[in-house]
């Protein structure tokens, strides 16, 4: 169950991350750094009832290093 929750939540979203002065290696680097200190940050689910909630935390998360790092959606 947890290897599942980690997996939606290491999954892309359906738009995309750009920053016009890095390359899409760059990007990409960026985007796996940023989940998996969403991954650390955020305990994870010991319940099925909490998943929705870690997944949403996590998520949360992410976009804001994301941001932090200068990266807007596309």
């Amino acid at each position: 169950m947890l290897a599942l929750a980690a997996a939606a939540c290491a999954a892309e979203p359906a738009d995309s991350w750009q920053r016009a002065d890095v390359s899409p290696d760059v990007t990409q680097a960026v985007e796996l750094d940023c989940h998996q200190r969403s991954i650390e940050a955020i305990a994870a689910a010991t319940h099925t009832a909490d998943v929705e909630r870690v997944h949403a935390e996590r998520e949360q998360y992410f976009a804001r290093c994301m941001r932090g790092s200068g990266f807007g959606r596309r």
